[in-house]
């Protein structure tokens, strides 16, 4: 590694824009699922940098890879780098993994206490507050367990901000665990403004 491509890399690290807050959840997903030159891609389609710039990154982060590209190993230290530069730090990216697993394992309300989890979650003073009723609501109803509630719970604070100007509740972002309850769904959409 030459000083002068060492140099670009961190002048390009260094320059790297992190990316909006309401991506951070789709970054966190495709960290788990796809190769580096997909989240790259994903960097460059949201302005972190450009294509030149993925790919000098590219070079610093991936130190080996076979010749079918199934296998491939990063360099660990700069992979964090562009992570924490990008947004999309270890914090992040647990928390959002959390409320992944909270959603799968979330258990949709009885029918007949649809209608009462949906007044809760409108009862608050803000949004906030109206996901903290419903989260114990269905924590008391066994859809969804105490630590899982606090990772819900957690992911919609840090996502407050973005999820303030949300009119549909299909764009918050706890919006799988609303659906995952039951409380949205394709056919039964409710605005939910509480605030």
């Amino acid at each position: 590694m030459s000083l002068c491509n060492y140099t670009a890399f961190d002048r390009i690290i260094y320059l790297t824009k992190p990316l909006l807050k309401n991506k951070l959840k789709e970054g966190a997903n495709l960290l788990q699922d796809n190769s580096l030159c997909d989240l790259l891609d994903f960097c460059t389609e949201n302005g972190c940098f450009s294509k030149e710039q993925a790919a000098i990154v590219e070079a610093f982060i991936m130190v080996f890879e076979d010749l079918d590209g199934t296998y491939w190993e990063n360099h660990p230290e700069n992979y964090t780098r562009l992570l924490d530069e990008i947004g999309l730090t270890r914090d992040i990216v647990y928390l959002c993994t959390a409320y992944d697993d909270a959603v799968q394992e979330a258990k949709r309300l009885p029918d007949d206490k649809l209608e009462e989890g949906r007044e809760l979650l409108e009862s608050g003073l803000d949004r906030m507050e109206g996901l903290n009723y419903l989260l114990t609501f269905c924590g008391e109803n066994g859809c969804i367990d105490e630590s899982h509630e606090y990772n819900v719970y957690s992911l919609a604070d840090e996502f407050e901000g973005i999820d303030h100007s949300c009119k549909d509740m299909r764009e918050l972002s706890y919006a799988g665990f609303l659906e995952a309850v039951g409380i949205i769904d394709a056919n039964n959409v409710h605005d939910g403004e509480g605030s």
